[in-house]
C-alpha cells in the first residue's frame, strides 16, 4: 500500500461538490517540469587527499574516504576531485596545498585515522588553496562501528565552514518497509545506511512524522485494529498511543515549535476533518468544517498557516488555510489529483504528489501559487510521498522505477536524482529528521 492508495481507499468515493474559482490565470498556464540545469561551475571543487591509516584495519580509511565524498558531493554545494598520489601521514603543508590551484581547486580536504584506546580517531582538516592557509582542524572520536558517522560528522563541518549552512549528513530518516512481511517503521542514516526496524506491531504502521526536536515520531498505528496515532520516544525506545478515536486518524504532523499536532479524523464529524490537539493529546481544536474530506496537513515554517488535501471541491486538491482554520483558500488548479503536500523547511515552496498522463509524479509550487510544475520526469512508474531535507535542498520520495518502491533523492531543482535504498522489499514514506 502506497501512500496513493492508502489516502483514497480508506476515504471511499469522494464527494463531489461543486466549487468554482478563477485561479489568476494559474489554469491557463502550461505546466513546465523543472529540469534546472546546474552547472559545474556553480559548486565549489574541493580536493580530496587520501586518507592514510595508522594501526587500523585497511578497509576503514577507504569506507571513511567514499563516504566523505559522498556526502560532500550530496550536499549540492561542491563538486569532489580526489587527488593521486598527493595523501601522507602529516598534514600538507601550504606549498603542497597551493600546487592544487593549476586544478581549479577551492579548498583541499586532508584525513588521518589512527586508533586511541580502543577508539577510532579521525583528525580533520581542511585548507584553502589560494593561500595554502589551514580553515579547520577538528579531531573525531568514536568507535570503529560508527566510522560512517564520523564521516557524516566531518563532511558536515566542512559544509559549514564553507557555507555557514549546517549539513545533512548526520540526519536520519523514518521510513515503512514490509521487509518482515508486514508494514512496519524502519531507521536509517540519510544515505540509506544501518536500516533497522523500529516497530514491531506486527499490523500496518504509516505515516511517520518527526517532532522538531527530534525525539518522538509519531505514525498511524493499527495495533488495536483501529487507526489510532501512535508515538515512539527513540531516545528511550518507549512506545504509546496518542490519539485513540474510534474511526478514522490519519496524518498526524506537528507545529514548527512542537505545542501542536495536526491530524485528520472523523471523530465528532460525518466526514474527515483537521482538528489540532496539544502534546498530550489532551486540548483539542477543530480547524475545517466542509462537506469533503480534509487530511494530509503540513505546516509553514512560521506555524502561521497549514497546506492540506481536500476533496471539497470534486477532487483531491491542495489548500491553505491560517492555523486557527481561518482564511482557507485553494492553491492547486492543474490536474484532478493533488495530494501529500509538505511545505519546505525554508517557506518558499511546497511539494505535492500530483498525477499527470495517468502517473504520480512530483510537483511543486510557491505558496503564493504563482510558480510551479513538475519536478520529476515522465515514464511507466510512480513517485509519490515528497519528504523535504532539514535544509530545504534535497527531497526524498518513494518511486518503483526500479521494479519495488524504494526511496530516492533528488535536489530542489530537479537534478542529482539518486537511489538511495535497493532490494525486493517496499520501502515507502519517507520522513526526515531535524538536524
Amino acid at each position: 500500500m502506497t501512500g496513493r492508495s492508502l489516502l483514497w481507499v480508506v476515504l471511499g468515493a469522494a464527494l463531489a461538490v461543486a466549487v468554482s474559482i478563477d485561479p489568476a490565470g494559474w489554469a491557463d498556464e502550461p505546466e513546465v517540469f523543472l529540469n534546472i540545469t546546474k552547472s559545474e561551475a556553480e559548486k565549489i571543487p574541493l580536493a580530496l587527499f587520501p586518507l592514510t591509516g595508522a594501526g587500523v584495519a585497511a578497509p576503514l580509511p577507504v569506507e571513511i574516504e567514499q563516504t566523505l565524498s559522498a556526502d560532500l558531493k550530496r550536499s549540492s554545494f561542491f563538486s569532489v576531485t580526489s587527488t593521486v598520489g598527493a595523501g601522507g601521514a602529516s598534514p600538507p603543508t601550504a606549498s603542497i596545498v597551493q600546487l592544487l590551484k593549476s586544478t581549479g581547486a577551492k579548498g583541499a580536504v586532508w584525513g588521518r585515522i589512527t586508533t586511541e584506546r580502543d577508539e577510532l580517531v579521525l583528525e580533520g582538516r581542511l585548507f584553502d588553496v589560494a593561500s595554502g592557509r589551514q580553515m579547520m582542524v577538528k579531531r573525531y572520536v568514536g568507535k570503529a562501528d560508527y566510522a560512517r558517522y564520523i564521516a557524516h560528522r566531518f563532511a558536515d563541518d566542512i559544509v559549514y565552514q564553507f557555507t555557514g549552512e549546517r549539513g545533512i549528513a548526520q540526519s536520519r530518516v523514518a521510513f515503512v518497509s514490509d521487509q518482515t512481511r508486514q508494514k512496519e517503521l524502519w531507521l536509517m542514516d540519510y544515505d540509506g545506511a544501518h536500516q533497522q526496524r523500529i516497530t514491531g506491531d506486527r499490523s500496518l504502521s504509516l505515516s511517520p512524522h518527526w517532532t522538531p526536536d527530534g525525539r518522538w515520531i509519531t505514525y498511524l498505528c493499527y495495533r488495536g485494529g483501529n487507526p489510532d496515532i501512535c508515538g515512539i520516544d527513540i531516545t528511550q525506545n518507549r512506545r504509546w498511543k496518542l490519539i485513540t478515536f474510534p474511526g478514522l486518524n490519519l496524518s498526524p504532523t506537528w507545529s514548527p515549535d512542537g505545542e501542536w499536532m495536526a491530524l485528520a479524523t472523523n471523530h465528532d464529524a460525518d466526514n474527515l476533518e483537521l482538528f489540532l490537539f496539544d502534546r498530550s493529546a489532551k486540548k483539542s481544536r477543530r480547524l475545517t468544517f466542509s462537506l469533503g474530506d480534509d487530511l494530509s496537513p503540513s505546516w509553514s515554517p512560521t506555524g502561521r498557516q497549514l497546506v492540506f488535501t481536500s476533496d471539497r471541491g470534486g477532487t483531491p486538491q491542495l489548500y491553505i488555510m491560517d492555523a486557527d482554520g481561518a482564511n482557507i483558500r485553494r492553491l492547486t488548479y492543474q490536474g484532478d489529483y493533488n495530494t501529500s503536500p509538505t511545505w519546505s523547511p525554508k517557506g518558499e515552496w511546497i511539494a505535492y504528489t500530483c498525477r499527470r498522463n495517468g502517473r504520480m509524479r512530483l510537483c511543486l509550487i510557491s505558496p503564493d501559487g504563482r510558480t510551479g510544475g513538475i519536478l520529476t520526469a515522465d515514464g511507466e512508474w510512480n513517485d509519490e510521498s515528497p519528504a523535504w531535507s532539514p535544509n530545504g535542498r534535497h527531497l526524498l520520495f518513494t518511486s518503483n522505477r526500479g521494479g519495488s518502491y524504494q526511496l530516492y533523492l533528488i535536489q530542489k531543482d530537479g537534478t542529482g536524482l539518486e537511489q538511495i535504498t535497493q532490494g525486493a522489499e517496499n520501502r515507502i514514506m519517507p520522513a526526515w529528521s531535524p538536524q
